[in-house]
């Protein structure tokens, strides 16, 4: 039977499960997340859902149990290897507010325990590249442009279905819908600037420079 890497912070536990592994148990993973995964992407299908937890070399996701055995939280994100860096991508990801104070923690620990060059995510959330900001020098950023080697790797990321604007970082229509912002706004009047830019459905290719 498969288990996973657990790891606790405080009266949390957390369960980290390797997707590259053929018995990783998706079944059970589905109906656990779904509840979650649709309080903020509410028009995901089975499928849309299914898709980001079948296997993929790289991919892991970590399960996030309170006190009392609740799930309350998942990360899902791969690692891999691009040209000589080391490349951490965070997917899709939910914490409830109750353990919402242990992201940086469980973050911080993964990023050290991998030893990432650069962390990519794709948002439209400010309150995330404000969050991934703590972690390295982070884009977009209009005074530091994209490397080519960056700007290939957002490109190989977001698929040939949509185009990375290499100068904005912006990625048009990336939703079907519109998400609801998490949290209150970010107080970095930089950050909020950047995001002002972004068109309801559209996100942001983020890259975080690991030193």
């Amino acid at each position: 039977m498969y288990t996973g890497e657990t790891m606790y912070f405080g009266n949390n536990r957390v369960i980290r499960l390797d997707l590259e592994k053929e018995d990783a148990p998706r079944d059970l993973l589905f109906d656990s997340i779904k509840p979650l995964w649709l309080l903020y992407e509410p028009w995901a299908t089975d499928v849309e859902i299914r898709r980001m937890i079948t296997k993929k070399a790289g991919r892991k996701i970590d399960v996030v149990f309170d006190r009392n055995d609740s799930i309350r939280g998942f990360l899902i994100f791969r690692l891999f290897r691009h040209q000589s860096l080391k490349i951490m991508f965070r997917g899709n990801s939910y914490l409830h507010s109750d353990v919402r104070g242990l992201g940086a923690h469980l973050f911080n620990r993964t990023i050290n325990q991998y030893r990432a060059d650069r962390i990519v995510s794709f948002t439209q959330q400010e309150r995330v590249y404000a969050f991934l900001s703590h972690f390295g020098e982070t884009l977009p950023d209009y005074r530091k442009p994209a490397s080519d080697c960056e700007y290939q790797l957002l490109t190989q990321l977001a698929g040939s279905k949509y185009i990375v604007d290499k100068n904005t970082l912006i990625v048009r229509n990336f939703y079907r819908h519109h998400q609801e912002p998490e949290g209150g706004p970010v107080r970095n009047e930089r950050v909020r600037k950047i995001f002002s830019r972004l068109g309801s459905r559209d996100a942001f290719a983020i890259v975080v420079r690991r030193s």
